[in-house]
C-alpha cells in the first residue's frame, strides 16, 4: 500500500493527469475556493471500485459532509483511513480497490479530452487544470473499475441521486408531486418525467419551472398525471399524444445554464422547456381511458393453445 507507480497511460508525461469538471458541481465550487484564496493546489481522490452506494452517495447534491451521506446511502458507516500524501489531514476510503491521490493545481492548465460522454458523443478539448499524482493504494489483487460511456452503466450511477434530489425540490414548492423519473432514453440526465396529483391547473407550469432551474443537466421536462407510468416512455409519449395541446401546455425558457456535453447547445448555454401533458383539473368532460376488462387479466394463452402451436 502507498507505493508510487508512472502512469504513462493517463497522460502525455507520468503522474499527470488533467481533469475536466463542469462549472455548476461542487468540484468547481471547492477548486474556485483555493484559487481565489491564492492556494497552489487542491487535495483531490480517486476512488475507483468501491460498493455501487458508494457513488450514489456520493452524486449528492448537497454542500455537506458527502462521507456522511454516503454511509447512509450504504446502510453503514464509511470506513476511512489516512492518506499516504497528507496523513489524518485528508482521510481516505480503506475499503476501494485503488485509490488514487493527486494535488489538483489551481495554477497548471493543459489540453483535456477527447473522451465519451453520457450523451454518447465525444466532448471537445479544451484546457483543464492538470492534477499530480503522488500516491496509489489498492487491494493486492484490485480490480479495476471501468464503465461504458453513455450506457446504462455510467447513466444509472448518477439517475436516483437526481431524482431524488429533483424530487425534494419540486416537492417543497408542489406538495402534490408524486414522482420523479430521468429516463435512460433522455441520457438520465436531460430529460425528467413528473407525476402529480395536481389540485389547480397551474401546478405543472410551476413543476416544470422548479425542475428546469434545480438541475443545469435537465433540458426538457413532462408532467404527466398519477395514472401515467413514469419509468415507462410509451406511456409518457401517450399522455404527451392525448393531454397537451402546445399552444397553451408547452413552456419555453431560453439562455438558461445548461451541459456543454449537449452538443445542441451554445456551450453553456441552453434552451430549455417543458410539456404540460395533464388532464383538466376538472376532468369531467374528459374522456375516460380505457382500462383492461377483469376478463383480459384472467385470459391464459396456454389454455387456449398447444405449447407446440404457440411457438
Amino acid at each position: 500500500m502507498g507505493q508510487l507507480f508512472d502512469l504513462p497511460g493517463l497522460c502525455r508525461r507520468p503522474r499527470r493527469l488533467v481533469v475536466n469538471f463542469n462549472a455548476a458541481r461542487h468540484m468547481a465550487y471547492i477548486f474556485h475556493k483555493y484559487k481565489e484564496r491564492g492556494i497552489a493546489s487542491v487535495p483531490m481522490l480517486l476512488v475507483n471500485g468501491h460498493h455501487p452506494a458508494f457513488y450514489m452517495g456520493a452524486q449528492t447534491k448537497l454542500l455537506v459532509d458527502e462521507p456522511r451521506i454516503i454511509g447512509g446511502v450504504m446502510g453503514q458507516g464509511l470506513q476511512v483511513t489516512a492518506s499516504e500524501t497528507w496523513g489524518a489531514e485528508v482521510m481516505v476510503p480503506a475499503n476501494a480497490e485503488m485509490v488514487i491521490e493527486t494535488e489538483l493545481s489551481t495554477v497548471d492548465y493543459a489540453i483535456e479530452a477527447p473522451f465519451g460522454e453520457y450523451t454518447q458523443y465525444y466532448a471537445g478539448q479544451k484546457i483543464s487544470p492538470v492534477a499530480t499524482v503522488t500516491a496509489i493504494t489498492r487491494r493486492a489483487q484490485a480490480y479495476y473499475l471501468d464503465i461504458i460511456p453513455g450506457r446504462a452503466d455510467h447513466l444509472l450511477l448518477d439517475a436516483p441521486m437526481i431524482e431524488a434530489y429533483l424530487y425534494n425540490r419540486i416537492k417543497d414548492v408542489v406538495p402534490g408531486v408524486t414522482g420523479v423519473h430521468v429516463p435512460i432514453s433522455g441520457t438520465a440526465r436531460l430529460h425528467a418525467y413528473i407525476q402529480v396529483r395536481k389540485s389547480n391547473d397551474s401546478e405543472p407550469k410551476t413543476v416544470i419551472a422548479t425542475a428546469l432551474s434545480s438541475d443545469y443537466r435537465i433540458k426538457h421536462v413532462i408532467v404527466v398525471d398519477e395514472d401515467v407510468d413514469i419509468y415507462s416512455d410509451e406511456e409518457v409519449l401517450w399522455a404527451v399524444a392525448t393531454r397537451s395541446q402546445w399552444d397553451k401546455d408547452l413552456v419555453v425558457i431560453a439562455g438558461m445554464l445548461g451541459t456543454r456535453l449537449d452538443p445542441s447547445a451554445d456551450d453553456t448555454t441552453t434552451a430549455k422547456g417543458g410539456i404540460d401533458a395533464t388532464k383538466p383539473k376538472d376532468d369531467s368532460g374528459f374522456p375516460q381511458r380505457i382500462k383492461p376488462a377483469e376478463a383480459y387479466r384472467r385470459l391464459r394463452l396456454e389454455d387456449y393453445f398447444e405449447p407446440a402451436a404457440a411457438v
